[in-house]
């Protein structure tokens, strides 16, 4: 009981402390605060890209558009995040023992990645909660699968590609003929999905409208800068804690102690892994159930080792592993954070002066922060794919922040090269520069116009 206080108090403060630590604002962070606007205000407010899923927007609603924002927005990922280590915990617990649930603990909590992303306040900490929330129902000794479906379907609306965590149940309630709670796993998925549907059919004329959507930009947008192999995520994990290496020997235990979990972790991973776009923030959406596997490996060993008698041996083998992992920890902690940066003071003060402005288009949605009022993107995947739509975001508006480097192409992409620089050229004819300010090679141009 004292190691299990222990970690989650460690798990608290080292979550409390990428929260409380002043940190840049995020592109997708920015991006779902002024979903949040939007929502509130009718679109009255706020930007709207139809290609977000809405339950991280709508849990923001709150205080969308009061000063508690910022503080309410972190409180939320702290809750999710806490709530992903206690479940990683139980389900480890239930499948493998008390040991294994402590071990599964301590990699939850401690682990730095798994924690820094929850500050960014992206989709990927609530749409893992959900899921394994999911899954926790769909395996308790009394299954409830209607909310096992029902926290699914959350999932997915949470984070599009989480729709695998269904899959993943309803191929387990099949493979074991489990036929009732398929159907209730089916009617508990089908009430959110249900509104998602009206709704999009509703707004895109399309029922499907916004999956369609972000499946086409994860798929097609900026390749040449998030191309990685295959093994991606399996090396990355591995560097992240030397014991994620168990994780294929807790495979094997897992296939009889929790299949829903073990064939939901394997649609994901695969899915991840076999999209040619691949980024840091995605392993989340991975690492606690690779945290239950790998303790569920992990405990396999030790329980072989006090069987043969080598606990000596287990025990060093333990603390040299103890050390690696502290050793990566430190390692990954300090290069999330160099690679994230510092507060940028002097853009900060040009999207406050940006939302002080009028009819408002930005290549930048973290300008949400700062203002209710109407905002129009101008990028993905209205332009610059698509000049005419960009120019046509411009109709009857009067400010325009506007960064090239927001609207990346690649260097053998000539239409999209060309797009932008006659963009640029269009808006230097027409409008009136008020700033522009350098990083590296980007140029962030504040214009107005009457």
């Amino acid at each position: 009981m004292r190691i299990k206080i222990v970690l989650l108090v460690l798990a608290g403060f080292l979550r409390l402390l990428f929260h409380v630590l002043p940190r840049p604002l995020t592109w997708d962070g920015s991006v779902y605060i002024g979903m949040a606007k939007a929502i509130v205000t009718v679109g009255a407010g706020g930007l709207w890209e139809p290609l977000r899923p809405l339950v991280w927007p709508l849990f923001l609603t709150p205080a969308a558009l009061t000063p508690l924002l910022f503080v309410w927005a972190h409180l939320l990922q702290f809750l999710f995040g806490m709530g992903i280590v206690v479940l990683v915990y139980l389900l480890a617990r239930d499948a493998f023992g008390e040991r294994a649930g402590l071990w599964a603990l301590g990699f939850a909590a401690l682990i730095p990645l798994l924690a820094f992303y929850e500050h960014q306040l992206l989709t990927e900490q609530p749409a893992t909660f959900f899921a394994l929330l999911a899954i926790w129902f769909a395996t308790k000794h009394k299954c409830q699968a209607f909310f096992a479906g029902l926290f699914a379907g959350l999932s997915f609306l949470t984070k599009f590609p989480q729709g695998l965590i269904f899959a993943g149940i309803l191929f387990t309630f099949a493979f074991e003929k489990r036929w009732k709670h398929l159907f209730e796993l089916c009617c508990g998925f089908t009430v959110p999905v249900f509104v998602f549907i009206a709704y999009n059919s509703f707004m895109y004329h399309n029922p499907l409208a916004s999956v369609i959507a972000a499946n086409d930009v994860i798929q097609t947008s900026g390749l040449w800068l998030y191309h990685e192999p295959f093994f991606f995520y399996a090396i990355t994990l591995v560097t992240l804690n030397i014991f994620f290496a168990f994780t294929i020997p807790g495979m094997i235990p897992m296939f009889k102690k929790n299949k829903s979990l073990l064939f939901s972790f394997l649609l994901v991973f695969a899915y991840w892994s076999l999209l040619p776009h691949k980024e840091f923030r995605f392993i989340p959406l991975l690492l606690p159930f690779v945290a239950v596997l790998a303790a569920g490996g992990w405990n396999l060993l030790a329980e072989r080792a006090h069987k043969n008698h080598y606990r000596t041996a287990f025990l060093f083998l333990t603390c040299v592993l103890l050390a690696v992992a502290g050793t990566q920890a430190i390692f990954w902690t300090q290069r999330m954070l160099y690679d994230e940066g510092t507060i940028d003071v002097e853009m900060e003060q040009l999207y406050k002066q940006t939302a002080s402005g009028t009819d408002i288009v930005t290549s930048d949605p973290r300008v949400a922060w700062f203002t209710n009022k109407q905002l129009v993107p101008l990028y993905y995947p209205l332009f610059p794919q698509n000049l005419s739509l960009g120019l046509a975001a411009l109709e009857d508006r009067k400010t325009l922040l506007f960064n090239p480097c927001d609207t990346p192409c690649s260097a053998d992409d000539v239409l999209c090269l060309s797009n932008v620089a006659t963009f640029e050229k269009e808006v230097r004819a027409t409008w009136t520069l008020h700033k522009e300010i350098t990083r590296g090679s980007c140029r962030v141009m504040l214009f107005s116009r009457p």
